[in-house]
């Protein structure tokens, strides 16, 4: 029911200003008929609901009986909102007057997140590229970007709103032209378009084909690529004016969110050591430990030695290692060194102890 009630308001009521402000993911921006407490709490309400679904990643925080037991205080976890007008007469016609446009607090958004023991998704996420084609029953196959007036355009950058997933399009210049065509999209030809895709440095790539059929319904293929792998899946609807917008983005946004969410826990887990080199000046420096403490996974970290370029770390995280190091990769800001020991790996320590600790490069980006 609650999903039901998430996507209707999306579809109604996401405007262009929440949509320039996507990446601040505890924002939400609601439809009100007035300003009074009643609207404001019903407001809160269905932004926290808006909020949980895209910091968790999953629909699990939607039907949590913890999360439903607090939607009624949901306004107090509001630390800042403001009302702006409401210009779409399709929604003042049901009501509406305004905008209400809200900031969660992360700190009380997490805090219910552990004791709901639900996952959290990083907001350091993948960007993911997106090659569009279309076959136009007039003009044949043709490559689309967001300067193309096709509403599935808009309907990915909703739902891009609504699940946190950062997205970017090809220029489709002459470069992108020579190395990639349109039957190469429309074929998810894999070879070029990952080539293609090289010089825009994506995290993962998605690849969309639509056809509108002769009786009117819109037929739809999606492949995704992502750290070696692929899926494949299609979406329907009975006619061109339905949004497939959150449809084709979910498959994708599911994918990532179970690979890089983890499930926070309340005590701090044990610590891992950290060598960071290339720290050759004080910004460095300071950038490195604000980076690290920065991080959703990382509880804190301590400075254990500074010895010429190295910086030694030890930092408490809530995730396993595994989680650490894909997220650490992703961000690329520090690259993984590889370890010098000729011991065979059977014999080594466990990773991230004094032992043999995690060694990495400070890349200065």
């Amino acid at each position: 029911m609650f999903v039901g009630m998430l996507v209707s308001i999306v579809a109604l009521f996401c405007s262009a200003a929440a949509m320039a402000e996507s990446r601040d993911y505890y924002r939400a921006e609601i439809a009100v008929r007035s300003q009074d407490k009643g609207e404001r709490s019903r407001a809160a309400s269905e932004g926290l609901m808006q909020v949980l679904y895209r910091i968790t990643g999953s629909q699990a925080g939607l039907e949590s009986e913890y999360v439903l037991s607090r939607l009624g205080k949901a306004l107090s976890f509001v630390e800042q909102f403001q009302f702006r007008a409401l210009d779409d007469p399709k929604i003042r016609a049901q009501g509406y007057q305004e905008y209400m446009r809200m900031r969660f607090s992360e700190a009380v958004i997490e805090s219910l997140i552990v004791d709901a023991g639900l996952s959290l998704w990083p907001t350091s996420r993948p960007n993911t590229l997106i090659w569009l084609v279309e076959d136009h029953p007039e003009f044949g196959r043709q490559t689309f970007n967001e300067f193309s007036e096709h509403p599935l355009i808009t309907q990915l950058t909703q739902s891009s709103v609504v699940r946190g997933l950062p997205l970017s399009y090809p220029l489709l210049d002459l470069e992108d032209q020579l190395a990639v065509s349109a039957d190469d999209v429309w074929t998810f030809n894999e070879q070029a378009i990952k080539e293609a895709s090289q010089r825009y440095e994506a995290d993962a790539i998605l690849v969309g084909r639509v056809t509108t059929l002769s009786n009117g319904k819109l037929w739809s293929s999606w492949q995704f690529y992502h750290d070696g792998a692929v899926r494949q899946y299609d979406v329907r609807a009975e006619s061109a004016m339905v949004d497939i917008g959150l449809q084709a983005l979910t498959p994708l946004a599911d994918f990532l969110a179970n690979k890089y969410a983890f499930v926070p826990e309340a005590q701090t887990s044990p610590s891992l050591v950290m060598y960071v080199s290339g720290i050759t000046d004080f910004s460095a420096y300071y950038k490195t430990l604000a980076y690290i403490e920065g991080l959703a996974l990382v509880n804190s970290v301590s400075l254990l030695e500074v010895r010429q370029d190295v910086l030694s770390l030890s930092v408490a995280t809530e995730s396993s290692l595994e989680l650490l190091l894909r997220t650490l990769k992703l961000d690329k800001k520090i690259a993984a060194q590889t370890a010098t020991s000729q011991q065979p790996a059977w014999e080594q320590a466990r990773q991230g102890t004094a032992e043999n600790p995690l060694r990495f490069y400070w890349l200065g980006r």
